[in-house]
């Protein structure tokens, strides 16, 4: 497992990588992505970064069972940092939400090199 000091650099890294790529959104804090501008920019990102282990989160804001597993999920996220965490809301993104066939929310797929194994 990453030492934290590794974790927190690489997340200054990102942070500093992914203003360029303007489909995506970086939140540092609670150690999740989200696409901004949909399923290209997604795509686009996972190809550079090329993520060994991806979790994608499919959420909604109007669905009170995310709402509920939402303090779960960040810690989830603190907890495998070297899982590239992506968050997705379906209702801003609902391209990415077809493409993966996410039908309900909440939902949580994992990759492994960009292929699912767990869903």
């Amino acid at each position: 497992m990453l030492s934290k000091a590794l974790y927190q650099r690489s997340l200054q890294r990102h942070a500093l990588l992914m203003p360029m790529q303007r489909g995506i959104r970086v939140n540092a804090e609670k150690h999740y992505i989200e696409p901004a501008d949909g399923l290209d920019d997604l795509i686009k990102h996972m190809d550079e970064t090329k993520p060994v282990y991806s979790c994608l989160y499919f959420t909604a804001k109007w669905n009170p069972a995310c709402h509920k597993i939402e303090p779960d999920y960040e810690r989830l996220c603190r907890e495998y940092p070297h899982f590239n965490h992506i968050r997705v809301d379906c209702d801003a993104q609902p391209k990415v939400k077809l493409y993966f066939d996410a039908r309900v929310e909440p939902q949580f797929i994992v990759l492994v090199n960009g292929g699912e194994i767990y869903r």
